[in-house]
C-alpha cells in the first residue's frame, strides 16, 4: 500500500515502515483531524454569529434598566388601575354634496384660446 503525501508529492511505501513509525503517522493524521474539525467549527459558529447579526431579529430592549428610554415612556407612565376611556362609535357616514365642484368652478372665468400650426410643424 502507497501513501502519497501532499507536501512531499512523493510516494511513501507503508509496508516499509514499522510499526511505532505507522502508530505515529496514524497518530499525527488524528491530531491534524481534530485541530481541522475544531477550526470548522469555530468558523460554523463565525458564520452562525454574523447571520443573527445581519438577519436576527432586533429589538430596542436594554440590558441596562437605568437606562432613559424614550419609546416606552407611555407604557411606564400608565395607572393600570385607571379604567381606560370608552370610544364612542359613530354609526352614519356623512354623504358627499353632489354638484360642488360645478360652484366652486362656476366662479372661475371662461376663457378659449385657439392655437394654429403650419402644416410643416403639423406632421
Amino acid at each position: 500500500m502507497k501513501y502519497e503525501a501532499k507536501n512531499d508529492k512523493n510516494l511513501i511505501d507503508l509496508s516499509e515502515l514499522t510499526k511505532d513509525e505507522l502508530i505515529s503517522k496514524v497518530l499525527l493524521l488524528n491530531n491534524k483531524t481534530a485541530e481541522l474539525e475544531k477550526q470548522i467549527y469555530w468558523m460554523n459558529e463565525l458564520m452562525i454569529s454574523a447571520n443573527r447579526k445581519i438577519y436576527g431579529s432586533s429589538s430596542e430592549k436594554t440590558a441596562v434598566p437605568e437606562q432613559i428610554s424614550f419609546f416606552n415612556e407611555a407604557e411606564a407612565e400608565s395607572d393600570p388601575m385607571i379604567p381606560e376611556l370608552q370610544i364612542e362609535e359613530i354609526t352614519y357616514s356623512r354623504r358627499k354634496k353632489k354638484g360642488k365642484r360645478e360652484t366652486d368652478l362656476a366662479a372661475l372665468p371662461l376663457t378659449t384660446i385657439e392655437y394654429e400650426l403650419d402644416p410643416s410643424e403639423s406632421t
